[in-house]
């Protein structure tokens, strides 16, 4: 959960003021490209198992709708303050519930589906701008949440399906080749492979791109091993404390290293998230026990 908050924060950082500067196409390559490389890095060095080549048509499926999760991703880093970003995703577990029953004939009681539903009123108080009154998940946000909910439960569910027949580092391996295949291909037909020099010179990006993405190397293996002991709905019981963790770091950022990440850290803003983020871990606690 750590290093998960650490990395959007700095994604956050890169792109604060420098919005216009920074296409979001050649923004969410680079991110799948430096992910791609610690993947290889941590093969080569056998931290979490050895890398072996596999196939699925699931990796392809996978790699055509994976750019809407990054475009989605970036989106939120563009509009959205990082602390509430990351409790809207917790509209997932609604989702879990389903997608747990249908494909894995897991079982639930009451009190894990009222967990559910406090899960989803912390993210619904997340999406709601109480000092100005007004919802910070526009219709376009929604939509973009949606697709980005879509293609990381499709994530979850072909690794899962796949069982023991890859390892989380292979997976990640496999499926990003033809991930980054299809940016390929996207960056072409858009003619944005132009703008690949330009950003990657621009200031501080590569090297902080690279440095979030090891932080998402730890958090996207850790997130899977702990997926393949556990249902994905009791497994975001787990990570409901994230927000706390993604608040924590973004008060210590703005406040004691004074790093502009366009985040309202006023008194009552700090209180309302607060309140959501405790809707979240009591919603947590429910599905747990």
């Amino acid at each position: 959960m750590l290093v998960g908050s650490i990395e959007e924060v700095i994604d956050k950082a890169i792109l604060v003021n420098r919005e216009n500067d920074i296409d979001p196409l050649v923004a969410t390559f680079y991110r799948n490209l430096a992910f791609f490389f610690f993947i290889c890095l941590g093969g080569i060095l056998e931290i979490f198992g050895s890398i072996k080549l596999a196939f699925s048509f699931h990796f392809i499926l996978l790699a055509l709708i994976w750019p809407f999760n990054s475009l989605a991703y970036d989106y939120f880093l563009r509009n959205v303050e990082v602390s509430r970003f990351n409790g809207f995703l917790y509209t997932l577990p609604v989702f879990f519930i389903f997608v747990d029953g249908f494909f894995f004939e897991a079982h639930y009681g009451i009190l894990q589906i009222v967990g559910v539903f406090a899960l989803v009123a912390g993210a619904v108080f997340f999406s709601i701008d109480f000092k100005n009154k007004k919802l910070v998940l526009t219709r376009q946000g929604l939509g973009w949440l949606l697709l980005k909910m879509l293609a990381y439960i499709y994530l979850l569910i072909v690794f899962k399906m796949m069982g023991d027949s890859v390892n989380e580092i292979s997976f990640y391996f496999n499926a990003w080749l033809w991930v980054l295949f299809s940016y390929t291909l996207i960056l072409l037909w858009t003619k944005k492979y132009q703008l690949l020099g330009e950003t990657g010179r621009c200031r501080g990006f590569l090297l902080k791109t690279l440095l979030s993405k090891s932080c998402d190397f730890f958090s996207s293996i850790f997130y899977l091993q702990a997926q393949s002991l556990v249902s994905l709905t009791i497994l975001s019981s787990f990570t409901s404390f994230s927000p706390v963790v993604t608040l924590t770091v973004v008060i210590a950022a703005s406040l004691i290293f004074k790093i502009n990440l366009k985040e309202q850290i006023a008194f009552r803003d700090v209180m309302y998230k607060a309140f959501a983020t405790a809707l979240l871990v009591i919603g947590g606690f429910f599905i747990f026990v």
